[in-house]
């Protein structure tokens, strides 16, 4: 586990509670106010201070995640970091010599952030640092054990960020809550945002199947809508393909999202058929330019 002070990832963070610049220690950051703040055992830190609302329903759970990690690591999502990263230019005005910030908004067990920062290292002539934000701390504690590399913490995505800005030249938000005003502050300028949705189509087999929750129609649009008034340069890519999963991976798909929340995995004990299954994914890129 890397301290605050050398992992650099940690140096764009501010106090939650006064905003003021936090100076990574060996293991606790600390403003100029002394508010401090200590990594937890695994490496995480907590930034979740004076929240105004309760924990969000989804991402919670451990064996939620452990289901999502086995989902992740057999590689049936890497299409969207693939197609994400396909698509990215590093903005010019880093230079070769200077840190690449990668900030991964509801970034669960951290295995997007992880493939991105890996991609980056290795396409551009360039250092990258990675930083996750949950809400959860038992995806924040996962993540900071298997990835030690990156840096992790939790933090309200519908609340102000604990992020300097504008600091953060890459900001990918998966399947995740989308904060696009929170999104452009950190950003800097001529920096890059890309989200992945799900569409309309999207597990439909499984949700006919087992009569999970359907996804709210239009989200795409209403992205692309409130995208328009921050961002510029904005695409809009539509990713359709099918894959044959079968009795375990169908339970990881199904359990490792909200249905988890209201659907015991009791229910499926007794599935064990090959099921094709569609994936439907909406990507949006966009890039932030400030006057």
């Amino acid at each position: 586990m890397a301290s605050p002070a050398r992992n650099t990832a940690f140096r764009i963070l501010r106090c939650p509670i006064c905003r003021l610049d936090l100076n990574p220690g060996d293991r606790s950051l600390v403003c100029a106010r002394s508010h401090s703040f200590d990594l937890a055992r695994s490496g995480y830190l907590n930034l979740m201070v004076g929240r105004r609302r309760r924990p969000a329903g989804g991402g919670d759970r451990r064996i939620q995640l452990e289901r999502r990690n086995a989902f992740l690591n057999a590689g049936h999502f890497d299409f969207i970091w693939k197609a994400i990263v396909r698509r990215l230019e590093v903005p010019k005005s880093n230079g070769s010599a200077k840190q690449l910030h990668v900030l991964d908004a509801g970034c669960g067990t951290g295995y997007y952030l992880d493939k991105t920062i890996g991609y980056l290292s290795g396409a551009f002539e360039t250092r990258c640092s990675g930083l996750g934000i949950d809400i959860s701390k038992e995806a924040a504690s996962i993540a900071s054990r298997q990835l030690s590399h990156l840096a992790f913490i939790v933090s309200d995505l519908w609340d102000e960020w604990p992020i300097r800005s504008p600091s953060v030249d890459l900001v990918i938000s998966i399947f995740a809550p989308k904060n696009f005003r929170e999104i452009a502050r950190v950003l800097r300028s001529g920096g890059l945002l890309a989200i992945a949705s799900p569409g309309a189509g999207h597990l439909a087999e499984l949700r006919r199947e087992f009569g999970l929750m359907d996804t709210l129609p239009g989200k795409s649009m209403r992205y692309l809508r409130e995208l328009q008034s921050l961002f510029g340069r904005i695409r809009h890519e539509h990713i359709l393909l099918s894959s044959r999963l079968d009795g375990d991976e169908v339970l990881n798909a199904i359990l490792m999202g909200p249905n988890a929340h209201r659907v015991p995995e009791q229910s499926f004990s007794r599935w064990h058929h090959i099921k094709t299954v569609t994936y439907d994914v909406e990507l949006l890129f966009a890039q932030h330019w400030v006057a």
